[in-house]
């Protein structure tokens, strides 16, 4: 099993299958900032985002951020995934 292979598993064993959380689907970004402080070590999830793992998650369709009408928004299809893919690097 390669590296990726491994991660997936992982990924699918904590959260299941995607598509299953919706609550996160459209948001702008002080109130995606907020819901992630509300997670656990969320600052620090936050700041991962911040730091560059942005530009992953939306390679991996976890979040896509975009500015409309002048404010940004970010659209998470799945919050409980993106949040567990951050645990993981975090914890890396």
């Amino acid at each position: 099993m390669d590296h990726n292979q491994l991660l997936e598993s992982l990924r699918l064993q904590i959260l299941g299958p995607a598509g299953t959380d919706r609550s996160g689907r459209h948001l702008p970004k002080n109130t995606f900032a907020t819901k992630m402080r509300a997670e656990p070590s969320g600052q620090a999830l936050l700041d991962l985002m911040e730091d560059g793992e942005w530009q992953v998650c939306e390679r991996l369709g976890l979040s896509d951020a975009y500015i409309k009408e002048g404010q940004m928004f970010i659209d998470v299809p799945d919050w409980r995934r993106l949040v567990g893919h951050l645990m993981i690097v975090q914890s890396v």
